[in-house]
């Protein structure tokens, strides 16, 4: 728990220092993002897509099975206090994809998952995702053409108890057909 722990907050440290998301056509909406849960999702899908186009890749489009995915393990990262892609329990996030529908039993899939929190001023769209595009697994996770699909999840309060905010973002593409 001392590693995550240390973790979270050298990657808080990188956002204070990370360089800025770019200020586009999501402007405001993404600094606090106060009022909604929705707007704040909504805040955050912007800003990764933003990051998106300026590489000339397609926008994430929002999946509603990848997004229960997410928040299921939002909370339960908040609810079991632990930071991490494996629930103690074993469950991941295939397992997850597959419980809320997103996989279908046949065809090829890719996905991914970044995680992150942060507390009190540290909490906002804009800051997540400046910590994780300083991160180089985070940042190859928004950037690969590999995804079309995201399902975002976020919980108040952090994996480690006090106040803050939890975000998930599933990443996913079900290809129907097998390429031979």
């Amino acid at each position: 728990m001392r590693k995550a722990l240390a973790t979270g907050l050298l990657m808080i440290a990188l956002l204070l220092t990370g360089p800025s998301a770019a200020r586009g056509s999501c402007g405001g909406r993404a600094e606090a993002a106060a009022g909604s849960m929705q707007r704040t999702r909504h805040a955050l899908r912007c800003l990764l897509n933003e990051i998106r186009a300026d590489r000339g890749l397609p926008r994430l489009r929002g999946n509603p099975r990848l997004a229960a995915a997410a928040r299921r393990h939002t909370r339960a990262m908040v609810a079991g206090r632990f930071f991490a892609h494996e629930e103690p329990g074993g469950d991941t996030l295939v397992r997850r994809a597959r419980a809320a529908g997103y996989l279908r039993r046949q065809g090829a899939w890719v996905l991914a998952e970044n995680i992150a929190w942060g507390s009190q001023g540290g909490t906002s769209p804009r800051v997540m995702v400046r910590m994780w595009m300083a991160s180089p697994g985070h940042r190859a996770n928004i950037v690969s053409p590999a995804y079309r699909d995201i399902g975002i999840g976020i919980a108040i309060g952090t994996p480690f108890g006090g106040p803050g905010a939890t975000y998930t973002t599933d990443f996913g593409r079900r290809h129907l057909h097998h390429r031979r």
